[in-house]
């Protein structure tokens, strides 16, 4: 079984652009506590983005980035590195990257930056893994390593306080939602191309007999 190890962030929201923070998470349970604005929604947040890629709702993206007029710069980076052991107990780290900068009229714009992984074999070696230089592997990578799909970290174990409302939906989006969770959309799909390359290869077939 899949578990979280530590967490380390740095220049995400209220967390320091100069200086990294670390949680290492215990077995089997680990409780996050604090007062308003400690930055507990951040951790999920970050704990959401390393394992999903996918940033908080309802903001844009350069607010998930610590403040620039608070760094007193034009340009902040940051990055989320998460430590975790996928289903087979392998370690496995994974580094998102990205930075907040300004542009013209004071705009601050959002540029996600190459992420990278790394396995560690049982002798505690670490391994690049170069084919994850792209998001898309590198999302894929996560989905097969936690041995939980994309859509069930961040509408389930990751679901952002401001989406948590979501199973009192009403009944299309509702039904839509589960359609995610439990695979019917890919399923209706998959089942819509077979009928569909069946009718074809049964057209093919007829051609050919005649």
């Amino acid at each position: 079984m899949s578990s979280i190890v530590k967490l380390t962030i740095k220049g995400v929201r209220s967390f320091s652009h100069e200086e990294e923070q670390t949680l290492k998470f215990l077995q089997p349970l680990t409780v996050i506590t604090g007062h308003n604005g400690a930055g507990k929604t951040t951790i999920i947040e970050c704990l959401r983005y390393a394992c999903s890629g996918f940033l908080p709702p309802g903001a844009q993206n350069s607010c998930f980035v610590h403040d620039l007029k608070k760094a007193g710069r034009s340009e902040v980076e940051g990055f989320v590195n998460l430590v975790f052991k996928d289903k087979v107990s392998r370690k496995i780290t994974v580094r998102r990257r990205f930075k907040a900068l300004e542009k013209k009229r004071k705009k601050v714009e959002f540029q996600s930056l190459p992420p990278v992984i790394w396995k560690t074999d049982d002798g505690g070696t670490k391994q690049k893994l170069s084919r994850c230089q792209k998001l898309k592997d590198l999302n894929e990578e996560m989905v097969d390593g936690l041995g939980v799909s994309q859509t069930i970290m961040v509408n389930v174990i990751f679901c952002h306080q401001v989406e948590s409302n979501w199973p009192l939906s009403e009944g299309n989006q509702l039904k839509s939602k589960f359609d995610e969770i439990f695979g019917a959309t890919r399923y209706i799909k998959a089942l819509e191309s077979i009928k569909k390359l069946r009718k074809e290869q049964v057209g093919v077939t007829s051609t050919n007999t005649k």
